[in-house]
């Protein structure tokens, strides 16, 4: 008898505190409400402002490409939040190519590594799972983390909180006023 991997018995992977639903609704609802309250408690946004920012996401969490948006957990499109000019400066490499020096570059990788992923696997620690609600104290904990991170790099998350909304466009976070 052959030992299979436990993910081989998932059909469908990705967050497992939830089912996976047809319509995506309970889906949607689930990451919404999570969003409302880890951005409320990390950066102070209201309701408005990340539903704004949720508009970026609206294919995705409508079930598009078969609901490929649901792999991922919903602190992973928030980490992203996090991705600042400032930051995205600081991780820049110039690579010379042919004795010439070209544009500096964003360094992904180096962006990811150092803020994005431990970010994310710092929130990921709040989600939870489908009808329970995560504590204010663990929420509280988790904030303490984050700005950690982010103090690293001399970020903070009241400067995040700050930026403009034009700072949180496709390009950035959420899409810009009309």
């Amino acid at each position: 008898m052959s030992e299979t991997h436990p993910d081989m018995n998932n059909e469908r992977k990705g967050n497992e505190n939830f089912d996976y639903e047809e319509d995506y609704s309970n889906d949607k609802k689930y990451y919404i409400d999570y969003w409302k309250r880890v951005l409320y408690v990390l950066l102070g946004w209201s309701e408005e402002r990340v539903l704004r920012w949720a508009q970026i996401h609206e294919d995705g969490l409508n079930g598009a490409n078969d609901g490929m948006f649901y792999h991922e957990p919903p602190s992973n499109y928030v980490s992203k939040i996090f991705s600042t000019e400032k930051l995205r400066k600081q991780m820049t490499i110039t690579v010379n190519f042919q004795g010439q020096t070209l544009e500096p570059t964003l360094d992904v990788m180096q962006l990811c590594e150092k803020v994005i992923w431990p970010i994310e696997s710092v929130l990921i620690k709040g989600e939870p799972s489908k009808n329970e609600v995560v504590a204010d104290s663990v929420l509280f904990e988790l904030k303490k983390e984050v700005e950690a991170i982010l103090n690293k790099y001399g970020e903070s998350l009241e400067n995040i909180s700050k930026l403009p909304p034009e700072d949180f466009t496709r390009k950035g976070i959420i899409p810009a006023d009309s």
